[in-house]
């Protein structure tokens, strides 16, 4: 498997009872296939949030399944190396 890993800025907030916590910046690690295998939202006001092996979903959230995350878009501009995004997960 080889890993990529993605930062992309969500700049909408929330819509639910959370929208306080602002916009937000969210990791990817992705396998081959661009199906993500961890995922962390790091919020201006709020909390981060942390979904991977052994955590995919809480009352915030979840991580992103059921396709390819470059389906529809090109994010290579938004790739990032491992080391930044390991990071970021063990912040």
């Amino acid at each position: 498997m080889t890993a990529r890993f993605f930062r992309r800025k969500w700049d909408l907030p929330r819509t639910d009872q959370w929208a306080s916590w602002g916009a937000s910046w969210w990791f990817f690690e992705t396998d081959a296939d661009g199906m993500v295998q961890r995922q962390i939202q790091v919020y201006e006001n709020g909390p981060v949030l942390r979904y991977g092996p052994g955590h995919a979903s809480d009352e915030y959230g979840g991580l992103a399944v059921g396709r390819s995350i470059w389906a529809d878009e090109d994010w290579s501009r938004w790739e990032i190396d491992r080391a930044t995004f390991e990071d970021v997960w063990q912040a």
